[in-house]
């Protein structure tokens, strides 16, 4: 996945970075470099800029910047949007807020310990596709589950 994808609060590690030579440059300057550990705190309503945290510093990258720059979630649990972005299946560890949106998932078949699987960037449960929009998706969080 790419950096602009993460949501605010996720940390990541940084696999590679593909910019102008210049851009890079800076960022490497930084310590932006393949294995760096960044937390994304902030996105513009627009999606342009995003502020992230590496080693207690605030940076702000144009979305454009953050397309070039590949990375992974480091921590087990992340929000089921980020999971939409890598093949596999996932337990639902959590959900959050509203009573309208958890009856929603409820009539879905979505509860904590459930399994999801997402396949070509398509949510499945159980074998039929499920659709969410992301701010649902956000409101999931889930685990990787291992073969």
């Amino acid at each position: 996945m790419k950096l602009f994808q993460v949501t605010p609060g996720v940390r990541v590690k940084v696999l590679r970075m593909d910019l102008p030579g210049d851009v890079q440059n800076k960022l490497v300057g930084m310590g932006l470099i393949p294995g760096a550990i960044v937390e994304v705190v902030k996105i513009a309503p627009l999606g342009d800029p995003i502020v992230f945290s590496l080693n207690g510093r605030n940076i702000t990258l144009r979305k454009k910047e953050a397309e070039g720059i590949e990375v992974e979630p480091v921590d087990e649990v992340m929000p089921l949007y980020l999971a939409m972005f890598e093949d596999g299946e996932y337990e639902v560890v959590e959900m959050f807020e509203g009573k309208r949106f958890l009856e929603k998932v409820k009539k879905l078949g979505i509860f904590s310990g459930e399994r999801l699987t997402v396949k070509n960037g398509t949510l499945y449960l159980k074998g039929r596709p499920i659709l969410l929009g992301k701010g649902e998706a956000l409101k999931i969080l889930v685990r990787g589950v291992k073969g």
